[in-house]
């Protein structure tokens, strides 16, 4: 097998282990089988054959895209392809370069420079999602995460440190294939051992702790409205009609707030005073907070975002969606790309938020967020810096509807819960919606794929997690490391780096 055949089956395993129908630790076998054959490798093979190989690794994560912008989007299944095939490419950079450079090192130092890989690989994880936008979706730290006691450790260094301990995993088996015998490679794995047995049984004492604070009663609705007939006059009546019908559920209940889901109402908000009322008369007849999604707008322009109502029934804030998806609510370049002229009909063209300020009710900070804004760690760390106590996400996982992505989207939502030790109140129209706890688990949740409603204690917290003071800037540490090694390190000077003992691979 050459490495550019192993890219292939990386893939596969990569493919294999997402969720909701794969095994994650078939993530750590995706990136360690690389390692096996990259030092083999020409870098004029991997400059110029490689490329290809990653892009198809990211295609097979994303290729849901191309469904839900042909379904909903309203153009061609072909068109969807390609353009779901060039964002593939734009992915496939990171993963490119990140073997480029490791290559780097391997050359430098033999089948020891993987031990490099640990450093490197979180690096274009954190630009690919910082560049243009950004889209930091599904990694290899979420598929460590899915492990509920290393899942707590993102309080410490983030979903990046988690993707940096997957690195070390599948860099260590890597080596005991290689040269098992080699004394880096003891080193090397003892040390990533003692650092799974050590995230072990950090999360093992997080998992035990009891939180304590103002207890917020909290309830969700989720009416399942299906994503074609969201936006469709004639059913806008039947929204309004489950909506009431849900809260209704709650009567018996003092609530102190019901959150209910990204674009509730299938008009502007103002538009149909009628159906406005509706909304008003729910929080005023259960005498109870509601924040729900809605399409507004000001002087400024229109925005997607959430309105927030007091027990009176009067708006007292709202929150503008300040990270928009492209090709969904807005178009990218639209201006310089004329085929992208279908899109530019079927999607919105929305105005972005500029603040991150927490909305109090009563006495409590609310970070809200809408939809994919919680797929970016330093968003939802933004908010907590600024005083948020308890998050709420307010998603329309409609869209993505017989794809991967609605139970991915929720999972990577349980990591800002852990990351930032706070509770998360979630309602996700076709999704996963319900209370999730600072240690990700779920306390309550609406039934599956229809339309109902849950109720559950939050409490408010204020303690801010490691990761929540310092953010990524260890990475500093990652680059001084990288650095410092292809400066100051003679050429082939650690063990292990030569011929001897290298196998077949």
């Amino acid at each position: 097998m050459n490495f550019n055949l192993s890219l292939v089956f990386s893939s596969i395993l990569w493919f294999l282990s997402l969720p909701p129908y794969g095994f994650s630790f078939l993530s750590i076998l995706a990136f360690a089988l690389p390692l096996l054959y990259i030092k083999s490798a020409t870098f004029k093979n991997i400059v110029l054959y490689s490329y290809f190989f990653t892009a198809i690794f990211q295609f097979l994560e994303y290729w849901w895209i191309a469904k839900v912008i042909s379904k909903y989007g309203n153009i061609n299944l072909i068109l969807a392809i390609f353009l779901t095939i060039l964002l593939s490419f734009y992915l496939g950079l990171f993963l490119y370069f990140y073997y480029l450079l490791l290559k780097i090192f391997v050359n430098r130092y033999g089948n020891s420079g993987l031990i490099f890989a640990p450093f490197i690989y979180p690096l274009f994880e954190w630009l690919k999602g910082k560049l243009f936008g950004g889209f930091p979706w599904w990694d290899l730290g979420y598929s460590i995460s899915t492990n509920s006691y290393l899942l707590q450790n993102v309080r410490l260094f983030g979903i990046l440190g988690l993707t940096f301990l997957g690195m070390m995993l599948s860099v260590s088996l890597s080596l005991i294939i290689l040269q098992r015998k080699e004394r880096i490679t003891i080193i090397f794995t003892l040390f990533t051992i003692f650092l799974l047995i050590s995230a072990f049984i950090y999360g093992y004492h997080s998992k035990k702790e009891v939180y304590s604070g103002k207890t917020i009663t909290a309830g969700v609705i989720e009416p399942h409205i299906p994503q074609d007939k969201k936006w469709d006059p004639e059913f806008r009546h039947e929204i309004i009609n489950k909506i009431e019908k849900l809260s209704g559920n709650f009567k018996k209940n003092k609530m102190d707030i019901i959150v209910l889901p990204e674009s509730s109402i299938p008009v502007e908000w103002g538009i149909d005073k009628e159906f406005d009322q509706k909304f008003i008369e729910i929080s005023k007849n259960l005498s109870t907070n509601l924040i729900f999604g809605a399409v507004f707008e000001d002087e400024n322009g229109i925005y997607n975002g959430a309105i927030v109502l007091n027990r009176e029934g009067k708006i007292i804030n709202n929150y503008k969606k300040n990270h928009l998806v492209p090709f969904g609510e807005y178009v990218p370049f639209e201006k310089h790309l004329p085929f992208l002229a279908p899109i530019v009909e079927s999607v919105g063209s929305f105005t972005s938020g500029t603040s991150l300020s927490p909305i109090k009710i009563e006495s409590v900070n609310y970070g809200i967020t809408i939809c994919y804004e919680t797929i970016f760690p330093d968003l939802i760390r933004g908010q907590v810096k600024e005083g948020a106590e308890v998050l709420v996400n307010l998603s329309n996982d409609a869209w993505y509807e017989g794809t991967p992505a609605k139970v991915q989207h929720f999972l990577i939502d349980r990591v800002r819960c852990v990351e930032t030790k706070r509770f998360l109140i979630r309602s996700a129209n076709g999704g996963v919606s319900g209370i999730v706890s600072p240690d990700g688990e779920i306390i309550s949740s609406t039934r599956k794929n229809e339309p109902s409603s849950c109720k559950g204690d939050a409490i408010k917290l204020n303690e801010k997690t490691l990761f929540v003071q310092i953010g990524h800037t260890y990475l500093i540490v990652f680059v001084i490391v990288l650095v410092a090694s292809l400066i100051m390190v003679p050429r082939k000077s650690m063990p292990g780096s030569g011929d001897k003992n290298q196998g077949n691979h």
